[in-house]
């Protein structure tokens, strides 16, 4: 398996925008699908704790993120969201009402380490994506520490 560095993965979203003509809304769609499908696939069966923390970021990850969310309540998992940048562009707005209206809690409260330790039995990092540059803001470091911290399985 080879993953793909910055610049590449820059390249493979301007050909899928240029090239093919993928919207934004279609490439999150079909990211946040396919993460579902993967965690069901490598977490479904494995775990009786169906809680998944998704952590969203203001970008087009924490997009993916919410997007995930809502597949995994169709794959019999519990998401709660923790998006503490909700973001003001509809795409978000709609995609967190999409979440809100499926049951999903989503809140911009940092959850705590014993919280997720106590409660949750997977984590979803959706936080920051591929043209992510550090340091990493400051609103950030309570969840960066709780996601270094948890023994819970973090998915990135």
């Amino acid at each position: 398996m080879k993953f793909l560095n910055q610049k590449e993965a820059i390249a493979v979203d301007e050909e899928l925008f240029n090239e093919y003509k993928f919207s934004v809304d279609q490439l999150m769609e079909l990211a946040g699908l396919s993460c579902a499908h993967a965690i069901n696939d490598c977490y479904g069966n494995k775990t009786n704790n169906k809680k998944v923390l998704v952590c969203c970021g203001p970008g087009n990850n924490g997009g993916d993120g919410l997007v995930a969310a809502r597949h995994l309540v169709l794959l019999n998992f519990e998401p709660y969201v923790y998006y503490p940048t909700k973001q003001s562009k509809e795409l978000f707005v709609n995609l967190t009402h999409q979440c809100e209206s499926m049951g999903i809690q989503v809140s911009q409260e940092c959850p705590t380490l014993e919280w997720v330790d106590n409660n949750i039995g997977l984590v979803i990092d959706a936080l920051f994506g591929f043209s992510f540059k550090p340091p990493v803001r400051e609103s950030f470091t309570s969840i960066m520490n709780v996601l270094i911290e948890t023994k819970v399985p973090v998915v990135r």
